[in-house]
């Protein structure tokens, strides 16, 4: 068809056109816009549900992108409540290895205390001397120094256990606040999961509910 024959037909007239701009910030140096047209007599009723259907899509690409660095961080506080869990345990067994090292220790200064006891009593034995041994000058000294040796093994062995209740009361403390802190972020993180369309988050739910 020619131009000339176009002539005699109906006019149509051009609809201005009519729509909108969405822009999201999805975080960092992310942005979404989306852009609709609607046609100029269309019902305010469609136009909001139409909205309202973009605004849900972007909050689900939005709770994908931010839920990249908030399980990121979770995990770092999941190890760290994970690793003082761990330390209870074993600060036990380092105590009860603590206290079995200087009991062997305290064993082999108290001998070795017999020992030159002993060697002080034969050779006031084999001196004739008369009366009962009584320990003098550089025998007396080496015992002394032994016995001295002797109770700072007991005060060490004493002090273990109140170093260990110590060391799990501070522990216990860093416990229950890496649980708050996972509890709260899991909180959050399972909102954004929902709006997503994700199931919940379950990482660490052990440690979450550890007893200490």
């Amino acid at each position: 068809m020619d131009r000339d024959e176009f002539h005699g037909l109906p006019e149509v007239k051009q609809a201005p056109a009519i729509g909108y701009s969405i822009v999201s910030n999805m975080g960092g140096d992310r942005q979404m816009t989306v852009q609709c047209f609607v046609a100029e007599d269309e019902d305010l009723a469609v136009i909001n549900s139409k909205i309202d259907r973009i605004f849900s899509v972007l909050d689900r690409k939005k709770a994908h992108y931010d839920l990249t660095k908030l399980e990121k961080e979770i995990e770092e506080v999941g190890r760290h409540l994970r690793n003082f869990l761990n330390a209870i345990p074993m600060a036990e067994k380092t105590a009860e290895h603590q206290i079995a090292v200087l009991k062997v220790k305290l064993a082999e200064q108290e001998k070795y205390r017999d020992e030159l006891e002993k060697d002080g009593y034969n050779e006031h034995i084999k001196s004739g001397r008369k009366g009962n041994y009584v320990p003098k000058g550089h025998a007396l000294s080496k015992i002394n120094a032994v016995n001295a040796e002797i109770e700072k093994t007991r005060e060490a062995i004493a002090a273990v256990p109140k170093d260990t209740e110590q060391h799990r009361e501070t522990t216990r403390v860093n416990v229950q606040r890496y649980k708050d802190d996972l509890k709260k972020r899991r909180a959050e993180i399972n909102d954004l999961r929902m709006i997503a369309g994700l199931p919940p988050y379950m990482e660490f739910l052990v440690e979450e509910t550890a007893e200490v």
